[in-house]
């Protein structure tokens, strides 16, 4: 694998605060790409966040740290997770500044919790993932 001279993107994150709406698509498109060749080997990475994505200089991004990967489909939630979390500015459906302890706590907060998080955000987003409206 090549150098990634810029270190991680939650490095990036937070050295500069969240990313510019162009960015997380830019993102996307990368680690997808990189997700659907593991996809196709049938290994799914299953700890996509913002410190095992590996950045250069001129925003490469490359998936790292296999330690929890297994053999089995389903790693594109966790990308959503990532890329709100740097287009917000902190872990989302939790106030600024939280993050869930275990994927329990995490379950339990999407599912009967409060929705911190916001929905103009999020549609800006699906936008911005889809091509429209980034005149």
């Amino acid at each position: 694998m090549e150098y990634m001279d810029a270190g991680t993107l939650d490095g990036i994150f937070r050295a500069n605060g969240p990313f510019s709406e162009a960015s997380p698509a830019h993102i996307a498109y990368q680690v997808l790409n990189g997700l659907k060749n593991l996809h196709e080997h049938n290994i799914v990475h299953l700890d996509i966040k913002p410190s095992n994505l590996l950045v250069s200089k001129d925003m490469k991004v490359k998936i790292a740290d296999f330690g929890v990967s297994k053999i089995v489909h389903g790693d594109v939630w966790s990308l959503g997770v990532t890329l709100l979390e740097l287009h917000a500015g902190h872990f989302p459906f939790f106030p600024a500044g939280k993050k869930p302890t275990n994927w329990k706590e995490l379950v339990l907060v999407i599912c009967f919790g409060e929705f911190r998080g916001s929905i103009r955000g999020i549609q800006q987003l699906h936008q911005v993932l889809l091509g429209e409206g980034t005149e």
